[in-house]
């Protein structure tokens, strides 16, 4: 991926783990979006990924506990 990486804004999301307020993080190429990440200061990591870029389809990920 060599596109831009932008932060849209802040928003709760909510996760098998809870509801945490997040950084909505989303990454281009070629004018398409090709993964959205949740980054959440309380937990210090990405609680969700929608990733059209890496697999075959587009995959989501979660998290579960921490």
């Amino acid at each position: 991926m060599n596109g831009p990486i932008v932060v849209e804004g802040e928003e709760d999301v909510t996760v098998p783990a809870g509801t945490l307020s997040c950084f909505k993080i989303v990454t281009s190429e070629g004018g398409e979006v090709v993964k959205t990440e949740w980054f959440s200061e309380e937990v210090k990591n990405v609680v969700k990924v929608v990733d059209a870029a890496t697999f075959a389809s587009e995959e989501t990920w979660e998290l579960e506990a921490y």
